[in-house]
């Protein structure tokens, strides 16, 4: 009895293992840190800089959008990016477009033309395998 019940221990041991979700890789890269989780998830966090010319009218609007900003890592599929704006002079709106397993691009919006210095926290979340 001993011998089976050690033996039905080990297999549930490794049934709770199999199970477990563990962390990968934990890194920073260009501005970002990220977490690779055994089960494929992948949580990446940055403050990003930035500051634009809100020169492009749209309906009594002015916006930019910026180049396109890279991952350091990329995904499996195109990941949900979370974003905030944590400091601005003027700015009323900011929004993530063209999102992709290697990067996406910000826009700024604001009812007043002229230069806007952006501070945005950001969290991205997707599958990396």
């Amino acid at each position: 009895n001993v011998k089976a019940d050690l033996t039905k221990a080990n297999n549930s041991i490794a049934t709770i293992n199999n199970n477990l979700i563990t962390i990968t890789e934990r890194g920073s890269k260009n501005g970002y840190s990220y977490t690779k989780y055994s089960n494929g998830d992948m949580v990446m966090w940055r403050h990003y800089d930035w500051s634009t010319d809100l020169a492009t009218n749209w309906y009594n609007w002015y916006y930019a959008s910026s180049a396109a900003v890279g991952f350091p890592v990329t995904f499996k599929e195109a990941p949900l990016v979370i974003l905030s704006p944590a400091k601005t002079n003027e700015l009323y709106g900011l929004g993530v477009t063209e999102v992709t397993t290697t990067g996406y691009k910000l826009t700024a919006y604001s009812p007043k033309r002229g230069m806007c210095n952006v501070r945005a926290d950001m969290l991205i979340i997707g599958k990396w395998k």
